[in-house]
Parts: C-alpha cells; structure tokens; sequence
C-alpha cells in the first residue's frame, strides 16, 4: 500500500496536469490522504496547498466537492492539532495568525473577533512610547488617578480592564478610541508602537484554506493550466461589464479580500482603507472575477487615483495587487499567491491589465522597480523582470536598455542561460513600460507630481507665511468664486476635496484667464475627486490638456525652487 509521503509527492506531480486520466489520480490520491495522518507539519502543509490548488481549479464535480470537503474539516485534522504550533506562521485554518496590522485591519479583527484578538506582548519592545500614550487612552475623569498612582504599561491596561472579557487586542483597539486626535495622527502613534497582534483560531477567523466567495459560477479544468503567450495589446480590446455591488454584497467583499490579507500576513492601502460605495465586480470568464476596490474619499492620494484588486478563481482568492493612475498611465502592481503560481499566470496578468486598460482608459503602463525586484527579493527570485520583459515592457533609461540588450544576447547565444541575482537587481533600479498607442514623455514614472506639492509650499510661504492655519478656507473661497461652485451644495467628501485641492488651483496662477468651458471642466475633476467613484476623476482629469499642462509646470516650478 503507498505511503502518504509518496501519494503526496505523486499528487504534487500532477499538479498542472488534467484530464480524465489525471483527474481519476488526483480524485482518489486527495482520497486517501484525507484519511490518512502525516509524520511531518512540511507534508500537511504541502497537502493543504495541493487541496487549495485543487478547490480553485477543479476537474471535475466531484474533486471539487471532495476539495470543499477537506476544507471544511482541516482545522479538526488530528495531525493538525499536533503540528498546529509548528505550523503558526501558514495560515493554515486552527494555527495562530501574528502580525503588524494596519490600523483599519485591527479594528476590523477587533469588532469581528472580539475573543480572538491577542497581543504579542512577549516581543513588544516600545514601552516608553506605549506609557506616554497610555497617559491619554483613558476617561478624563480616571486620568489623574491612573498618573498618580503610577500605572504603567500592562499594569495600567490591567487595571483600567478590570473584568472585561475581550481579548488584549481587543481591549487596546477600544482604548486607542479615547486619543484626543485625528484619525491620521492616530495611526502615526499607532505605527510607531509596532504592535504584533495574534489572531487567535475560531469558526470562522479568517484563514487560507477556507477562505471562497460561495455562489461563483464553476469552470471546470480540463485542459493543462500552464501559462501561455498571450498580446496584451489584444487582450484590452474584448469589452468588459463593470458590475457596481453595493451594501451588504460590497462589505461582504471587502471582508473577503481583507481576511485573504490577514491569512497571508499582509495588508494593502485600498483593501484596508476600502470604499463599501466603490466595489466593483468584473467577470472575465474562464471561471476568473476580479473585484476592484476604491479608496475611501479621505484616504486617497493628492492626484493620482488608487484602486485595489482582488483575483478569484471559481470563488477562491488567488491573487491581489493594485493599480495607481493618471496622465494616460497605469503604474499596476500584480501578484498571485504562492499555492496557485504556476497555473496561467500571464492569462491571469493579461485579465487583470484589460480590467485596470478599460477602468482608467490608460495608454500606457508602467511596472515599478519595487514590482520587479528593486529591494523584494520574492522578485528577484521569480525572474520578475524578465515575465514583464516577455509581456512587452521595456525600460526607458538607456543604461537599463544598455543591460537588457546585452543578457538578451546572452540569453540567445546560451540557451540555458540565467540572469545572476545582481544583474536581474540592476535591471530593476528602473521602471519598464509598456505603450499601446505612442511613446510619451508625459507619464507616471517620469513626470514628478510630487514637486507640485513644493511649488505649493512656496505659494503658501509668500501669501500666509504663518498665518497657514486659514490658508485652504481663504484658498477655497477664492476657488468657489473662479469656479462658481457652491459649497454648501457639496458632499461632505467633495468638500473635503475642494479644500485640499484649492491650494493647488490658486498656486497654478493662470485659472482665472482659462476659458469657461476649461473652467466647467476643472469644477468637474475637482467634484469628482471627492465623488463616489474615483475612476470617473482621472478620465476627467486626462481629457483636460489644458490642466495637465498647467500641473507640468507647477512641478518644473517646484523642482527649479528646489535647486
């Protein structure tokens, strides 16, 4: 009778293999391992990776019944009881889960999982940041007495717990509550704790392995799912349905794509920070959704506008990444999860760079150095910069063409040839691109938006000096008039807009001599910034040449005071 080691290692050899042949084999392999018990937490974990690979693309009914079944019990595996503490760090359903999370993160943990939220107080470290800010996380009228009577650290949190039964993590979330402050100078502090939480296992915390959105439509493999060549330029031509999901199916999203980042030790701005008035849902066949997330109003960047992803395959989470955009670019991060690389990689890429193509109307993309391996060593090891070199993009700086032109050469001389893990980190310390209509200068990645800022801070330091405090009020009657918009009329987010961006639209000096039609356009970016969808603001914002132009030079203007 075959061992459970050797039925693993034959079902892992057979991974991206299908047909009726291969689907008999996986079938009764997934079978027998189901019942069987493993000697070493390497092989339950590999096992576990097999089932979710097998969940996401299944050959059949009946694996992926099998696979759904296996998944609903693993956390009650009696060798996952004996490895579960060796196995902490997998987020494998019944192991702990411990990490750094995002403020929003936590909180969300928090109200969920009340009795689950621990904190790693054993590797806590800032102490004296933890007691200044203690002195303010409390009822006004128990402060003195706590400060008197010198309560610090644990003790003090102890102490003001009482009988409490929520979780550490849990009761330091609600005492963060009670800071006098912003909800952005809140987070600064908070960061600044680098607290590690440990979310405890329960029913329904978030994990890996059960992790699906119950209800998508089932493709069914029986082909090979080996990644083939595909022209994204191609790709971005099929029309796409944005499907807008609102209320109880918009959080219900959000929660999925944020338990995926839990279970994966991760967190990501326009997951955590996630718009429930901005979720869309696009279907793009072959079994693959991709949810796209925009930001809440008052977590977006300045000018360029940030969606967040996240790739289903037959329900189950296989990816995420996300996807800044403005000047006609897309500058996309990409990534599939460990368990399901391998599997149609670039069909997957292909989907989600004809989402973000018909979501923004972009010419032209851009991967960014972090992206293909510029201090992300997962890149380097992933040959990252030669999957986008054979998706089409290429580096504009001419020492990085210089590199690639020369390993190319290499490459066609040795068939067997490899890029060293220093080359492929010089190649990286550029962005590549890619363009579908003509090459332009005028592109994230090469223009500096960020210089506008400092022309700002220039504008402010001649007209206010230290009178600052009024300067966005001042600056956004004055805007109201150019633009004849009335505030009160406003939303609460587009109001927010109008302030932040009026300094900008005074600094730029030449609106009021713009025509009316410019003007009307401009009033539309501006609303738009603060609107329901951010999407709608960057096609706006990329059809007003005359605006581009004039954010062109405030940024030349910034960087010239700069020298």
């Amino acid at each position: 009778m075959a061992s459970m080691k050797s039925d693993l290692e034959q079902a892992e050899s057979i991974r991206l293999e299908f047909g009726a042949e291969f689907e008999r084999q996986r079938f009764e392999l997934l079978k027998r391992m189901e019942a069987g018990t493993f000697r070493t937490p390497s092989q339950l974990q590999r096992y576990h990776e097999l089932v979710c690979f097998a969940r996401a693309w299944p050959d059949s009914p009946r694996v992926l019944r099998l696979s759904r079944k296996i998944i609903k019990n693993f956390d009650h595996r009696r060798d996952l009881r004996r490895f579960r503490t060796r196995l902490e760090a997998t987020g494998i359903a019944g192991t702990d889960i411990a990490y750094s999370f995002y403020l929003p993160t936590a909180k969300w943990l928090a109200k969920q999982w009340p009795q689950h939220l621990d904190v790693d107080w054993d590797s806590f470290e800032e102490h004296e940041r933890l007691d200044e800010l203690l002195k303010h996380m409390a009822v006004f009228a128990e402060q003195q007495g706590l400060n008197s009577y010198g309560f610090k650290g644990m003790e003090r949190i102890q102490k003001m717990r009482g009988d409490n039964n929520d979780a550490d993590g849990t009761f330091f979330i609600s005492l963060l509550e009670l800071l006098p402050m912003t909800e952005r100078v809140k987070e600064h502090f908070y960061d600044n704790l680098s607290l590690t939480f440990i979310l405890r296992p329960g029913a329904k915390t978030p994990s890996r392995t059960k992790g699906e959105l119950r209800g998508s439509k089932i493709q069914y493999q029986d082909q090979p799912s080996r990644s083939a060549a595909v022209d994204l330029k191609q790709a971005v031509k099929q029309p796409l349905i944005f499907n807008k999901v609102t209320g109880t199916q918009a959080r219900r999203l959000i929660e999925l794509a944020r338990g995926a980042m839990v279970s994966r030790f991760r967190d990501l701005d326009p997951i955590a920070y996630a718009d429930p008035h901005d979720v869309r849902v696009v279907d793009c066949g072959s079994g693959i959704q991709i949810v796209l997330f925009g930001v809440a109003p008052e977590r977006r960047f300045l000018f360029e506008s940030e969606y967040g992803h996240l790739l289903l395959k037959n329900g189950v989470p296989v990816g995420y990444g996300s996807a800044w955009s403005l000047y006609g670019t897309c500058q996309m991060n990409f990534n599939i999860f460990p368990t399901f690389r391998g599997a149609q990689a670039v069909m997957l890429y292909a989907k989600t760079f004809a989402v973000y193509q018909q979501l923004f109307n972009a010419d032209t993309f851009v991967a960014e150095p972090y992206q293909l391996g510029d201090e992300n060593e997962e890149a380097i090891q992933s040959g990252a910069w030669w999957f986008y070199n054979k998706l089409g993009y290429k580096p504009y700086d001419s020492e990085t063409s210089r590199l690639a032109r020369s390993e190319n050469e290499k490459r066609r001389a040795r068939k067997h040839y490899r890029s060293s893990a220093s080359t492929l980190r010089r190649l990286a310390q550029a962005p590549m691109f890619l363009n579908l209509g003509r090459r332009r200068k005028d592109v994230l990645g090469q223009i500096e938006l960020e210089a506008c800022s400092l022309a700002v801070t220039d504008y402010l330091s001649r007209r206010y000096g230290s009178g600052r405090a009024g300067a966005e009020a001042e600056c956004a009657k004055t805007v109201c008039a150019w633009l004849d918009i009335e505030q009160r009329k406003l939303t609460g987010a587009q109001r927010l807009w109008l302030r932040r961006w009026s300094p900008i639209i005074v600094s730029l000096g030449s609106v009021p001599s713009w025509s009316e039609e410019n003007k009307a356009a401009l009033r539309a970016v501006l609303l738009a910034k603060g609107g329901p969808e951010e999407s709608r603001y960057v096609n706006l914002f990329d059809r007003h040449r005359q605006l581009r132009e004039a954010l062109l030079k405030l940024s030349r203007r910034g960087l010239q005071e700069l020298a």
